[in-house]
């Protein structure tokens, strides 16, 4: 019988978006399999927060451990990579300190990489990396000033991150810019995110209404291009002629916090898109739905419009897939190592026209959007279940103890 171990996770900010799914799920499943966890964070919304991590009474679980809330987020809109790093560098000081009381043994850091290095400096713990994305490929270089003040902060991503006991990667598409970014030959492990299936089934009729709604879910950030949706929904209007009009609407759900100056600006410009674009009110914005309200849109659906390009990963297509939710996705990034084109989803360019031409033949055939959704479920739960994730992050946390 495998040890039981004691897993620290470090995370600056526990909202809901795609990688702190992953950091729940793992937190959780290694539960699952008989370990001990803490997780530790600077800001844990309980109104804005994965349900996972309450308890029945609404309070936050007790794993959860919140230090450094009056560490701010950034200075007048401004470093915040440096406010990023000081997050973690308190957390991790606090976790070492509390070793005593928790006895973990072994970490799990991902988005900042100075913990691994601390931990390595000051203490024998293990420590696993999981890496998202580089974020010294994600930074704006746009000034000779921004350049420079880069510099020193992608240094320290690249020496910290490599000195993790073990690093792995959510898609083989990080794997390869992780390599680029690091400028090393050894391949990170892929270990891809996974969802929980949802047992459901889908009765389509003619006159199942719900069932002709588009959806899009995405943080609300310009480079989700969630314009792409709006366009897409509009085009594919048009494709029809005035006696013969679609029925439907658009919902734009997706992670929407008020702190971020980005996420407020960016729903008012979808909206006032939206408006420009359409007449009647067929788009409905959804920000910061719960876990069980995105269940109930996901699977009365009738497919789920995925528009970031080179997404990393992008876990809401497997969301949708494991709700029976057909799939129109970027052709690029992670969505081509989870969608199977024209088998439980589309791969198109990102072109409006590509989008509608897709979604009306779905629009079109309501039962062949359930069949491809059906094989969607089945993809999944073969592929990216959540318990087997579960299991392979447990091995991998004992064979990171037994190095030498």
């Amino acid at each position: 019988m495998d040890k039981k171990l004691v897993v620290g996770f470090i995370h600056p900010d526990l909202g809901i978006g795609g990688a702190e799914r992953l950091i729940v799920d793992a937190a959780i499943e290694l539960q699952r399999c008989g370990h001990d966890v803490h997780l530790y964070t600077t800001h844990h919304d309980l109104t804005r927060c994965f349900e996972d991590t309450l308890n029945v009474d609404g309070k936050r679980c007790g794993w959860i451990h919140v230090s450094g809330s009056w560490i701010p987020r950034h200075f007048f809109g401004l470093f915040h990579i440096f406010f990023a790093n000081l997050r973690c560098f308190w957390l991790t000081i606090i976790l070492i300190f509390s070793r005593r009381r928790t006895q973990i043994e072994l970490i799990f850091v991902d988005q900042v990489s100075l913990p691994v290095l601390i931990v390595r400096c000051l203490s024998n713990i293990r420590t696993i990396f999981y890496c998202h994305y580089p974020d010294s490929l994600l930074a704006p270089r746009n000034s000779i000033i921004r350049m420079f003040y880069r510099l020193p902060y992608d240094l320290l991503e690249k020496y910290s991150t490599l000195r993790a006991h073990k690093i792995l990667v959510n898609s083989k598409f990080t794997a390869q810019k992780f390599l680029s970014a690091m400028n090393v030959e050894s391949q990170p492990d892929v270990l891809y995110p996974s969802v929980k299936l949802m047992s459901t089934s889908k009765f389509i009729t003619a006159t199942d209404q719900s069932y002709k709604s588009f959806l899009t879910i995405n943080r609300f950030e310009r480079k989700k291009d969630i314009f792409l949706a709006i366009h897409a929904y509009v085009h594919m209007l048009s494709m029809r002629t005035e006696s013969n009009q679609c029925v439907a609407r658009l919902l734009i759900a997706g992670g929407y916090d008020s702190r971020l100056t980005e996420n407020v600006e960016h729903i008012s410009e979808l909206s006032r898109e939206a408006k420009r674009l359409l007449s009647r009110k067929s788009v409905t914005f959804l920000p910061s739905i719960s876990s069980t309200h995105k269940r109930k849109i996901l699977m009365e659906s009738l497919c789920l419009l995925y528009t970031p390009t080179e997404e990393h990963f992008g876990i809401v297509p497997l969301e949708a897939m494991s709700a029976g939710t057909p799939v129109i996705a970027v052709d690029s990034g992670g969505p081509k190592e989870t969608v199977d084109n024209e088998v439980t989803g589309f791969l198109c360019t990102s072109s409006s026209e590509d989008f509608a031409t897709v979604m009306l033949r779905l629009y079109d055939d309501p039962k062949w959007a359930s069949s491809i959704g059906s094989v969607g479920q089945y993809h999944v739960s073969r592929k990216f279940d959540r318990t087997e994730f579960g299991v392979k992050l447990s091995k991998i946390c004992q064979e990171v103890l037994k190095l030498s």
